[in-house]
């Protein structure tokens, strides 16, 4: 049965996707530029994650329109974090069924960011998907994007640090402020604590990362210290003015 359209759903998820595509397409900037040397490998892992990403965006996208207005049901909040977490594994498959443009290391560091990002993911859903179904769904876009952007900023670091062997640094970006807190008071990090513990053991022991903060908040001594506490130096990213 035809289901007639609810234009203000419409407008939002349009807009909502929009601003998306215009940060898909400034990602596939950064992987092509020179001066960063980018390996296929990582290339491949930001390009296949956006596109089987985008995907699941325009079949969630026919979900939330069947809410007609209303906050999302309980059924759909479940759908929504166990089929993000499925189009991680197809990922995952992808690469593995294709090891001469994948390579074993590269996915191997996927895998890592795969372990944490449905729980932050899950986090961030919960706190969106209580708005009005063209609000969440605008709000799980974003949340997307975000994720995709991690992606990305990992896949730099990645390689940067093991494949170029250039100064190790760092990142954190939105998407690791998901699940910040535990108990309410103290720092969590997971994606933060969970790479850098990556790179340390990949690296020297006591090999000296720069922080680099993407977010609007002032995280770097916060962070610094989250890191010492693992037995892992870091010091901030000097910005020149």
């Amino acid at each position: 049965m035809y289901q007639p359209n609810n234009i203000d759903f419409r407008i939002a998820s349009a807009t909502a996707i929009g601003k998306f595509k215009m940060a898909q397409a400034h990602s596939f900037l950064q992987v092509c530029r020179k001066e960063f040397e980018f390996d296929l490998a990582c290339r491949e892992i930001v390009l296949l994650s956006y596109d089987k990403l985008s995907v699941w965006i325009q079949l969630m996208e026919k979900q939330f329109l069947r809410e007609d207005g209303h906050p999302a049901s309980e059924t759909l909040r479940k759908h929504a974090i166990s089929s993000f977490t499925d189009v991680l594994r197809v990922i995952e498959g992808t690469c593995i069924e294709n090891p001469e443009v994948f390579g074993h290391q590269a996915v191997e560091f996927l895998k890592m960011i795969h372990s944490y990002a449905p729980t932050l993911m899950a986090e961030g859903l919960t706190s969106v998907l209580d708005a009005p179904s063209a609000r969440a769904f605008s709000r799980l876009v974003d949340l997307t994007s975000d994720y995709l952007q991690h992606v990305l900023i990992s896949m730099h670091e990645y390689n940067n640090n093991i494949l170029l062997h250039k100064s190790p640094f760092i990142c954190i970006a939105n998407f690791c402020l998901l699940q910040r807190m535990t108990d309410g008071k103290k720092c969590k990090l997971i994606s933060l604590r969970t790479r850098a513990a990556y790179f340390r053991k990949k690296l020297a022991q006591d090999c000296e990362f720069i922080l680099k903060n993407y977010t609007n908040e002032d995280l770097s001594d916060e962070s610094i210290e989250l890191l010492n506490e693992m037995g892992i130096f870091a010091k901030g990213e000097v910005v020149a003015t």
